[in-house]
């Protein structure tokens, strides 16, 4: 059971942007939302996303228990995956992202909640208009350029209170939560 008192199958060991080529070779236990799912020659493939990056998931259909459990996986589902980092195939890499030369083989998939369908999809390029954004802010903060945004925020209101508070830069770097102000 997690500290706020919810069950979990394991404690996450590293985030998705954690994820890159030094980690090959390692067992490594990841939670988040579901991004995308692409089926390709029998191989399962999905983008798992957290705020602090994005790592695909490879699902083998021979591993009958992740192939049943993630066969009804969608977009904003939240997963937790436990699995070993893998290189990638060298014609299969991305230079567009840290983690485009690894992949993460699932041996468990672990399902946390189902998301209901999103009034819109959860992209950098979102088409939705700005009412329709503000009614779902909650979602529409899981995009990569408004968390960026609240980041920078947080980060700039610490700097602040650290001048006024005559704080080390190590206190600092240690505050692990952002400052976020609602209407």
């Amino acid at each position: 059971m997690s500290d706020t008192g919810y069950w979990l199958p394991f404690e996450r060991s590293h985030t998705c942007g954690d994820i890159n080529d030094k980690r090959v070779g390692e067992t490594v236990y990841l939670m988040g939302w579901v991004a995308k799912v692409r089926k390709l020659g029998g191989l399962r493939f999905i983008d798992l996303r957290d705020r602090y990056g994005k790592v695909q998931i490879l699902v083998d259909p021979s591993n009958a228990d992740v192939d049943a459990s993630t066969k009804s996986l969608r977009m904003e589902d939240v997963i937790a995956v436990e699995g070993v980092v893998q290189a990638r195939p060298d014609e299969m890499t991305r230079d567009d992202s840290p983690s485009g030369t690894v992949e993460v083989a699932a041996a468990r998939v672990v399902m946390l909640n189902k998301s209901e369908v999103p009034p819109f999809t959860i992209t950098d390029n979102v088409k939705a208009n700005e009412d329709l954004r503000l009614k779902y802010r909650y979602l529409d903060l899981r995009r990569r350029p408004m968390a960026d945004k609240m980041v920078l925020r947080h980060r700039v209101i610490l700097t602040y209170e650290a001048e006024a508070e005559e704080l080390t830069s190590e206190q600092v770097v240690r505050k692990l939560f952002d400052h976020v102000e609602v209407p």
